[in-house]
């Protein structure tokens, strides 16, 4: 059976709970708000299939792109109204028109997020935009066997992570099954973002009703994180000024498997790769407006073949990987931990929740010019 005996070595994709047949492997959140897998040892039949589907256990080998391009919406409106260039929102609605079934990651009660399917265009402005936080799978991969097996046509989003997950516990090709994941930074820890949503609601004294991690209300560099509140105000915060991620892009509160993680450095297993194409002001200035670009690695012929099937949707120019890796490092090199991430976890934590944050960045400079 499943054991995890670090905690880096488990990424929470639920692909060990999907594949249980006696259901007796549960996700658990941890005090930091990761979810882990806890197995009933009374119920387990040491059938090992959490064993053979969990995708830490069983890596993905190195699959160099086969092509990448710079990419954007020909739809302005699609553009502002998504994180980047509203590649994902473009082939969500290309499947959704050709009757096709999209899962993607939405709000949930209690601001967690969680992956959910999609089968009307309207639906799909709930997993618009990127939510960084890390989303409960709870029986999605069931519900995805279901549609293959039933003859959709499925496009999945996720992390890489949990597209790895996904197709361990599938333990099948499935020709009718499209996966798109993103260059990931790790995913922050829930309970800080809890705390952070009850600072805002304690400061602006309204409750909030709506979140938008990547408000382009500047532009796409300069995004901030948007508050929607009840009492009909926005609290908008550029992302270099707001405390949560500052402390989320240092590295301070990640998952502990996101430190480690084996699915950078071109080990993903998705069809297609997005990422915010960082750096094309430098490189190719004249196809940048600032409006937002996807940095698009094609990794498969089916990927290839999708987004051969909507180029009309779509302004596509080809880039260089080097170029666009110089700026986005996270495409091969997971994210290095915080010097103070223990610290703030064992002592830190129990400040305010901005005050325990500026401390630690504080600190964690201090540090890095002592070294110097």
């Amino acid at each position: 059976m499943i054991n995890v005996k670090s905690l880096d070595q488990c990424c929470g994709c639920a692909a060990c709970a999907n594949a249980c047949p006696k259901q007796c492997i549960t996700m658990h959140i941890d005090k930091k708000g990761f979810l882990y897998p806890q197995v009933d040892a009374d119920l387990c039949i040491q059938c090992n299939l959490c064993v053979k589907v969990c995708p830490f256990i069983n890596q993905n080998q190195n699959s160099f792109p086969i092509s990448v391009e710079a990419v954007r919406s020909k739809s302005p409106e699609e553009v502002l109204l998504s994180s980047s260039g509203g590649v994902c929102h473009e082939l969500s609605q290309y499947f959704i028109d050709n009757g096709g079934v999209v899962y993607g990651v939405a709000w949930s009660d209690g601001w967690i997020v969680k992956h959910i399917r999609v089968t009307a265009k309207a639906d799909l402005e709930k997993i618009r935009c990127s939510k960084y936080l890390q989303s409960q799978m709870g029986d999605i991969f069931k519900n995805v066997r279901t549609d293959l097996t039933d003859g959709k046509n499925v496009l999945f989003i996720g992390t890489p992570c949990q597209v790895a997950g996904l197709k361990r516990y599938l333990q099948k090709n499935f020709g009718n099954l499209t996966t798109i994941d993103f260059v990931c930074h790790g995913v922050p820890s829930q309970s800080i973002f809890n705390r952070t949503i009850s600072y805002v609601e304690n400061f602006s004294r309204s409750k909030i009703v709506g979140v938008n991690f990547r408000s382009k209300r500047e532009s796409w560099r300069k995004f901030g994180i948007e508050f929607h509140l009840k009492n009909g105000n926005n609290m908008y915060v550029r992302h270099s000024k707001s405390f949560f991620f500052r402390g989320f892009m240092s590295n301070l509160y990640l998952r502990d498997s996101c430190y480690k993680c084996p699915f950078t450095n071109n080990r993903n297993c998705s069809d297609i790769t997005v990422a915010d194409l960082w750096g094309v002001e430098y490189v190719r200035p004249k196809i940048d407006d600032n409006s937002g670009l996807n940095l698009v690695m094609v990794r498969s012929l089916r990927g290839q073949k999708l987004l051969e099937d909507c180029s009309n949707r779509f302004d596509q120019f080809q880039y260089n990987y080097h170029d666009a890796l110089k700026y986005n490092p996270a495409i091969e090199v997971p994210p290095k931990i915080h010097p103070l991430s223990v610290f703030y976890w064992q002592y830190l934590t129990k400040l305010p929740i901005r005050l325990g944050i500026t401390l630690a960045l504080l600190g964690g400079r201090i540090l890095r010019c002592l070294k110097k």
